[in-house]
Formats: structure tokens, C-alpha cells, sequence
């Protein structure tokens, strides 16, 4: 599992639900919101997730695992050569 963390001002559960992977939705300036959901949709073809474990004014955390999918794809490499 690929887990990553900052200090920011946190984000409240409504906003994780409705907005955090939504497309072109961004709260920073100069922002195109692609970024988490480009990457949720990479995880998730490898039979992987995204949690996200965030409470307003407290720090955000991500955690990705996709290692049934990665197994799968090296399974398909071996059978190539």
C-alpha cells in the first residue's frame, strides 16, 4: 500500500463524497482538478482503490493499493516472452 500525507486544513466528508474525484473541480487557483481523478481512474484499472481518511482542520491522508492488478499484468509479461 502507497500511502501519502500533509498538513494541509483537511476536508470534510461532503466534500470527499461530492467533489474530491469529481473532473475539472478545484478549489486552488490556476488548478484544471484532474489530478486525483486521472489517478483514481489509473488505480482502479489495475483492480486497485483510493481511501482517503480526511477531517476539516486536521491533515489529509491517501492510501492506494492495487496489488492484485499488478500481479495480474506481471502474469500476463511472463506469459509474452
Amino acid at each position: 500500500m502507497l500511502s501519502v500525507s500533509d498538513t494541509g486544513c483537511g476536508m470534510s466528508e461532503e466534500f470527499v463524497a461530492r467533489h474530491l474525484f469529481r473532473p475539472f473541480s478545484t478549489t486552488k487557483t490556476g488548478g484544471i482538478g484532474i489530478g486525483l481523478f486521472q489517478s483514481r481512474r489509473i488505480v482502479e484499472a489495475h483492480r486497485g482503490k483510493i481511501e482517503v481518511q480526511s477531517q476539516r482542520g486536521q491533515d489529509r491522508r491517501f492510501g492506494s493499493s492495487c496489488r492484485q492488478g499488478l500481479n495480474d499484468a506481471r502474469r500476463t509479461e511472463n506469459r509474452a516472452c
